[in-house]
């Protein structure tokens, strides 16, 4: 998984740009800066991981240039590139449903003990596992049981 931000550039083509003056940018579509993510799973993994960062995001830039030919797709100003599968800690891992479980157990893993002890992550959240928002907003879900049970100590 990776995101790249990207800032808005003139309609005016640059060296690295079709050279239409014609053709408008996805900046000037879209309007302010803005980021884009993109998420690589399955085969393509094997390949994102002997790829220098900066041929992945050149690739990414590609890629949206063939699927939009009509828009100069800029270059990001920046960008960001996870390698969580290569991290000791987190070895490219998240919650999943195992045969013969159920949503449920996203529930399960959510239950505080003895009002004292709170979890949260993606992996406590049915409606959006697998995901930064799940763990988001179990974050703020623990929180407000945290203000609400700090009355009963």
């Amino acid at each position: 998984h990776h995101s790249l931000l990207h800032t808005p550039s003139s309609t005016t083509p640059s060296s690295t740009t079709p050279s239409s003056t014609t053709t408008p940018s996805i900046a000037h579509s879209i309007g302010p800066p803005y980021i884009l993510v993109t998420t690589v799973s399955g085969h393509a993994l094997s390949e994102y991981r002997e790829m220098k960062d900066r041929d992945v995001v050149d690739l990414c830039v590609r890629t949206l240039q063939r699927m939009f030919p009509s828009i100069i797709v800029p270059k990001p100003l920046g960008h960001l590139l996870s390698r969580w599968g290569a991290d000791p800690y987190a070895m490219m891992s998240y919650s999943y449903v195992a045969v013969g479980g159920s949503g449920g157990d996203y529930d399960i893993m959510a239950e505080e003990v003895d009002g004292r002890l709170f979890f949260a992550g993606e992996a406590t959240n049915r409606q959006h596992p697998q995901t930064v928002t799940g763990a988001y907003l179990s974050g703020i879900r623990e929180a407000c049981k945290i203000i609400d049970a700090e009355g009963a100590f």
